[in-house]
């Protein structure tokens, strides 16, 4: 799911962001295109870029997840009180 999840946000990232639109869409422009506009960008994705987008979001959810990973981990090292509360 989570897989799912970072591949949706990392598509609509990839459209908004000119830096990342190359990572997962041609970077040519569509002939006959008016310069200085932004090109409406193709929906159509072949399996190669499905690929890629399925790698990019369980990239994507790994690197969210990290930072609650090491809170999980780092907690039982934690000193308790004698109350038994932090």
């Amino acid at each position: 799911m989570g897989t799912v999840v970072g591949a949706i946000v990392f598509y609509f990232l990839c459209l908004a962001t000119p830096v990342l639109k190359p990572l997962l869409f041609e970077a040519t422009a569509t002939p006959g295109t008016v310069p200085g506009a932004t090109p409406l960008p193709s929906i159509k994705l072949d399996s190669v870029q499905l690929t890629l987008l399925a790698a990019y979001g369980l990239v994507y959810c790994y690197i969210a997840s990290a930072p609650i990973l090491v809170f999980h981990a780092g907690r039982f090292l934690l000193t308790l009180r004698a109350g038994g509360r932090v």
